[in-house]
């Protein structure tokens, strides 16, 4: 495209676009086009053989379903005895304190507060 065309306003390239004719197709055109298409598709189908995924075998199904009841267990678990609760608080303070940074959560010192108060 050449530079003439780049400075245009709206209002001058719809007067131009108007000003365009649609172009005419020569006859037979589009059967020619299809038959085209049809004889190069034909040509360039590489055939891929369906995969079929394999079958779990015993071997993999019991180490997974081990996991999977043990995490089970284990989550029951912390969740009954409160364990779990202590974990993730002494897991936080210590990457708060070995953090650097010198600013709780929000909302940390409010709790700890309350915590006090609490106690008898």
């Amino acid at each position: 495209m050449s530079d003439k065309f780049t400075g245009l306003t709206d209002q001058e390239l719809d007067r131009l676009l108007a000003k365009a004719s649609t172009p005419q197709l020569h006859a037979g055109f589009e059967s020619r086009m299809a038959a085209r298409i049809a004889q190069t598709a034909a040509n360039n189908v590489v055939p891929f053989p369906q995969r079929k995924a394999p079958a779990p075998s015993r071997a993999t199904r019991l180490p997974l379903a081990a996991a999977l009841a043990a995490s089970l267990v284990l989550g029951v678990w912390f969740g009954s005895s409160g364990q779990g609760l202590t974990l993730f608080e002494s897991t936080a303070e210590t990457a708060m304190l070995t953090s650097g940074n010198d600013f709780a959560p929000t909302g940390m010192e409010e709790l700890g507060n309350l915590d006090a108060d609490t106690q008898s």
